[in-house]
């Protein structure tokens, strides 16, 4: 039975992954399961079950996840056009329920957006994520206001925003980014010299799809009496080194052949590549920031980024290349996670819905990307970045229709919180997993958590792909990398600064 499901993971998890960068897991965002259909029940009929929890009792946790949307608005039945890419309409669109737990909750946030605004939504679909750059790009230039509301791969928002295709969103209605329902780490950083062109939140099931975090083995864990990561966490201990203690601690040679192979048991298994992107941003070593006017800037030659970015250098190739961590192709890792053969490995959560099934029976539990030190002070969750985002086309010139498409996209976030959020994890996350009060804080906590680095959404000046070479190798050269890149994405930058200053 192990080998039937070794080969349908292997299979399933090298279907390609619409992002920026090579795949290294596969989006699936319709919920189909071959188990019972999840129940749908209308808005207001039943209490909706949420996952966040608020950390005491102020008026401000308590408020946070509200929706702040006046009582009574109501637009009397008007359309709403939404442009979505070909391959990601099940984010969007379901047409009736019975189709999976995902897409009964579309299904079902669709009609609470509908019903609470007086709305009907129509979907536009335009071809693949480049194409659709363009496309939008030539509807705002024609004055086409067919779809009025775009979405769009992360990867593919910077041309058209430069190129005036969105509205800025700080000048609409009803749109409150401080709410805790919008993605916040996405948002913060698409906050481009005091303007907001774009957006992110569970809207989009692939900014739940595309977030990493660290699994381990709870029942491995304590067989060695080692803590529980969770406390691990908790304790604020949760740091690379710690990470490489274990790797290096619990390495077996299985197969007795005196060598290190696939089939030994390891302490950490990861990828290269992709996987590696996170890990300045679960440092909080940010290699692209905003400067006091909002521009924004290489940062990582700055004295104490670069001096941050040297420990994350010498700590991941040291994780990278100890006895006990075993680099693999990426549609391998689960497949070794799945069968007790590690106790940590790295994972999109598009990697555990594609073994949902094989998890179930096991005891596991998810980690943020460790922390440089001790002394950092949050945990941060990195996403892949090819989420989609959200923003308002530039031709609808006329005031109140934006601001009737600002509550619209409220709406949608709010709702998308409450109903889509939910059940994605109850479709990727084994029901045991989130019987464990413990397990579902995590959750949480992996979301509120999401941050982002503008080089690993852009890949401006080639950065991102030569980190991938940079981070795993002991004794990188960064004092010629950082002359490189101050360079290069400087330049790159500087364009795109230029771009947004010569817009209306």
């Amino acid at each position: 039975m192990k080998k039937i499901w070794t080969i349908l993971l292997a299979v399933t998890m090298m279907l390609p992954l619409a992002a920026c960068t090579p795949s290294e897991g596969n989006i699936d965002t319709d919920g189909t399961k071959d188990q019972t259909e999840a129940e749908v029940t209308t808005v207001g009929e039943t209490e909706k079950e949420t996952f966040f929890e608020t950390n005491g009792n102020t008026e401000l946790d308590e408020h946070k996840y509200d929706c702040g949307l006046p009582e009574n608005l109501s637009f009397g039945g008007k359309e709403i056009g939404i442009l979505y890419v070909d391959g990601r309409e099940s984010e969007l669109i379901s047409t009736a329920p019975g189709n999976g737990v995902v897409s009964d909750a579309v299904y079902e946030r669709n009609l609470a957006v509908e019903n609470r605004l007086g709305v009907k939504f129509v979907f536009h679909r335009v071809g693949d994520g480049t194409a659709t750059a363009s496309s939008l790009e030539d509807m705002v230039g024609s004055g086409d206001t067919t779809a009025e509301i775009f979405t769009l791969s992360a990867d593919l928002c910077m041309t058209p925003v430069t190129r005036g295709a969105y509205v800025d969103l700080n000048g609409v209605e009803h749109v409150d980014l401080s709410k805790m329902y919008w993605c916040r780490g996405y948002n913060d950083m698409m906050t481009l010299q005091n303007k907001q062109f774009v957006v992110s939140s569970p809207a989009a099931v692939t900014l739940l799809q595309l977030q990493y975090s660290t699994l381990f083995n709870r029942t491995l864990l304590a067989l060695r009496g080692l803590p529980d990561l969770y406390d691990v966490v908790d304790s604020g201990d949760w740091t690379l080194d710690y990470q490489l203690s274990l790797a290096q601690d619990v390495y077996e040679d299985t197969d007795g052949n005196g060598k290190e192979s696939k089939y030994d048991f390891y302490g950490f298994v990861t990828g290269s590549n992709v996987s590696l992107d996170g890990y300045c941003v679960g440092a909080n070593v940010p290699l692209i920031s905003h400067d006091a006017e909002g521009k924004l800037y290489y940062s990582g030659a700055d004295e104490s980024v670069s001096e941050r970015f040297s420990a994350l250098n010498e700590k991941v190739s040291a994780l990278y290349n100890v006895h006990g961590t075993y680099v693999c192709a990426n549609n391998y890792i689960m497949s070794k996670f799945a069968f007790d053969e590690c106790l940590m490995s790295t994972a999109l959560f598009s990697y555990v819905e594609s073994c949902i099934y094989v998890l179930d029976d096991m005891n596991f539990g998810m980690a943020p990307l460790p922390k440089l030190t001790k002394e950092q002070t949050s945990y941060r969750t990195y996403v892949e970045g090819a989420n989609t985002t959200f923003g308002i086309s530039a031709a609808v010139t006329d005031a109140a229709r934006r601001d009737m498409l600002g509550a619209v996209m409220e709406a949608m976030a709010y709702y998308s919180n409450e109903l889509v959020r939910p059940a994605y994890y109850e479709h990727a996350l084994p029901e045991s997993f989130l019987q464990d009060a413990r397990s579902r804080k995590a959750l949480d906590d992996l979301y509120e958590n999401i941050a982002f680095d503008y080089c690993f959404v852009e890949n401006v000046g080639e950065l991102r792909n030569t980190l991938r070479g940079v981070l795993p190798t002991p004794n990188a050269p960064m004092d010629t990398y950082q002359k490189q890149w101050k360079k290069t994405v400087k330049n790159g930058l500087a364009r795109y600064m230029r771009d947004l200053d010569e817009l209306q």
